[in-house]
């Protein structure tokens, strides 16, 4: 459990896409995306998302701001992290640009 901003999210893809709906006044999947853990009913609300044509700016710092907390709550998963040094890796997402 992530707590950002006052809420409690599951992860922090939650945290993400759920900052996706409400900056898009999307309120209705908003809250549906906080009522769900499971991350492939996430992605499906979040596909059903009208976004805003600046949303491409806000996306990379509403994705660092939910990654901040993941590690900073969560001692050991920092602590794997930094154990990888400098080495790089990735999630093998061809849609994704993280």
């Amino acid at each position: 459990m992530l707590t950002m901003d006052g809420t409690d999210n599951c992860s922090s893809e939650q945290y993400f896409r759920c900052s996706k709906a409400l900056g898009n006044k999307d309120y209705v999947a908003a809250a549906q995306i906080i009522d769900t853990s499971e991350p492939v009913t996430m992605k499906h609300l979040e596909n059903n998302i009208t976004v805003s044509s600046d949303w491409a700016d806000q996306d990379p710092v509403i994705m660092e701001v939910g990654v901040r907390p993941k590690f900073s709550q969560n001692p050991e998963l920092a602590a794997n992290l930094l154990d990888t040094g400098t080495r790089k890796f990735q999630e093998c997402n061809r849609c994704d640009g993280y």
